[in-house]
C-alpha cells in the first residue's frame, strides 16, 4: 500500500476512500483500541470513575478516525460526508457500516475527484 495515500486518507476528508483501504483503516482502529482499551485497564482500575472519565478522552480519537475514514469511503461512493451523521444513530449505524464496507465505488471520476491507486 502506498505511504502517502495512506496520510493523505487518515489526515484529511478531501478526496476518496475505496472499500480495500477502508476496510484496513477499520482494521488499524479495531486493533489499536483493543490495545489501547486493555493497556489502560492494566494501568487504571476498570471499576473505578476516573478510569471510565480518561477512557472517554483516550477514544475520542478513534472515533474521530473512522469518522474522516467513513467521509472519505461515501465520497468514493460519490455520495455526501455528510450522511457521515448517520453513523451517530444507534443500529443505524451498523447498517451504514455494513452499507460501507460492501458498497461498490465509481470507478470513474466523480464529484470528488478520482480513485486513490492502491499498490
Amino acid at each position: 500500500m502506498n505511504t502517502e495515500n495512506l496520510i493523505k486518507w487518515i489526515s484529511t476528508t478531501d478526496g476518496r476512500l475505496n472499500r480495500f483501504g477502508f476496510i484496513i483503516i477499520l482494521i488499524i482502529n479495531i486493533i489499536w483500541w483493543i490495545i489501547v482499551s486493555y493497556l489502560w485497564s492494566i494501568l487504571f482500575d476498570p471499576n473505578s470513575m476516573r478510569f471510565e472519565t480518561y477512557n472517554f478522552f483516550l477514544k475520542v480519537p478513534f472515533i474521530a478516525f473512522i469518522l474522516i475514514a467513513s467521509v472519505n469511503r461515501f465520497h468514493d461512493m460519490n455520495k455526501s460526508g455528510w450522511f457521515v451523521l448517520l453513523q451517530l444513530l444507534p443500529i443505524i449505524n451498523l447498517w451504514i457500516l455494513l452499507w460501507l464496507i460492501m458498497w461498490k465505488w465509481t470507478k470513474w471520476k466523480n464529484l470528488y475527484g478520482e480513485q486513490l491507486e492502491i499498490k
